[in-house]
């Protein structure tokens, strides 16, 4: 019996596979924007997953500047959060062990 070998996307349609979809509808120069903001904020933050950095930026990209300027003078997203289960706590094995 021989074993059929599946062609990969690149390998079947001959081009490489998009990894990142533009979900937000960002223009051209926007991404490529992007791309090296994002890039620059991962050297400085680098605790922060890169995805969460390119969140972050594109929320403020599309988000109007008066918003963002309100949410950032009046503290919006400092708080407690509106759930229980997103107050933090220590986890283990995906595992919450401590609500602490």
């Amino acid at each position: 019996m021989e074993i059929e070998k599946v062609k990969t996307i690149e390998e079947e349609f001959g081009q490489p596979v998009a990894r990142y979809t533009n979900t937000m509808g960002l223009t051209d120069a926007q991404l490529a924007l992007r791309k090296v903001q994002v890039a620059e904020l991962e050297k400085i933050y680098l605790n922060v997953p890169a995805n969460w950095i390119e969140a972050m930026w594109s929320y403020c990209e599309i988000t109007p500047k008066d918003e963002v300027d309100e949410i950032v003078k009046n503290n919006l997203w400092d708080g407690k959060p509106s759930e229980k289960w997103l107050s933090g706590g220590i986890c283990k094995n995906a595992i919450t062990i401590s609500d602490e």
